[in-house]
């Protein structure tokens, strides 16, 4: 087993929702190797290497079923992990990003995680929305002045 290092500073950027600070390995791993997975550059897989092997990685991405990785990063790995055809186009074939109007994979917020300002900002969110006419839930079929359509 290799050692669990603290998220390096110069990774920060990638979580940019959470208090980096507070991310220990142990409790949300499944959470940093997707972020970093899914939006990290090559320095963050690089970091994301040395802490978790290929076998593990490709476990991650078997178990979470491509984890919600885009098309050319599932193939990356494809052929790196050795991960089979298959199931690399299975992935792509139900990931709704990669068809003309699908709607991105939901958003998890982790309110524990985040700086006290964002947590003071999603309670002001969920009060509003309680507040407002129809379905709380469905904030994305309001008419936003600045959403784009």
């Amino acid at each position: 087993m290799r050692p669990r290092a603290a998220i390096p500073e110069d990774l920060g950027r990638w979580f940019w929702d959470v208090d980096v600070a507070s991310l220990s390995w142990a409790t949300w791993r499944e959470f940093i190797i997707g972020r970093l997975l899914r939006s990290g550059d090559w320095r963050a897989v690089q970091w994301l290497l040395t802490q978790v092997t290929l076998p593990e990685l490709a476990q991650w991405l078997q178990h979470h079923r491509g984890g919600g990785l885009s098309a050319p990063r599932l193939r990356y790995w494809q052929l790196i992990l050795d991960l089979q055809v298959a199931d690399v186009n299975a992935w792509i074939a139900k990931s709704p990003t990669e068809s003309w109007g699908g709607a991105p994979p939901p958003v998890t917020l982790h309110p524990e995680v985040m700086p006290a300002a964002q947590q003071e900002a999603l309670r002001s969110v969920a009060r509003w929305s309680l507040l407002s006419p129809g379905r709380p839930s469905d904030v994305s079929s309001r008419r936003w002045p600045i959403w784009p359509r």
